[in-house]
């Protein structure tokens, strides 16, 4: 699972969800299956991300997974 922050504008976001999606093939020639999930909308990353992408917008996913910066009010990576 990738999380980023909720604007997604530093380099590094885009850079490692991209690196995901180019070796998808890679991950399901080994059975896995690779979920985005970010604090964007989901039409964010439409134009260039070829794996599923969850949209937690609440930040309930972040929170329930333990990755979420209460205070910052963004997920860790």
């Amino acid at each position: 699972m990738c999380t980023c922050k909720h604007t997604c504008s530093t380099f590094v976001c885009p850079t490692e969800i991209i690196a995901f999606s180019d070796r998808i093939e890679e991950f399901r020639a080994i059975s896995t299956e690779v979920v985005a999930c970010s604090v964007d909308s989901k039409y964010t990353h439409l134009a260039w991300l070829n794996i599923p992408l969850l949209s937690d917008l609440t930040k309930q996913i972040s929170k329930d997974y333990g990755v979420l910066l209460e205070d910052a009010g963004h997920p860790l990576r």
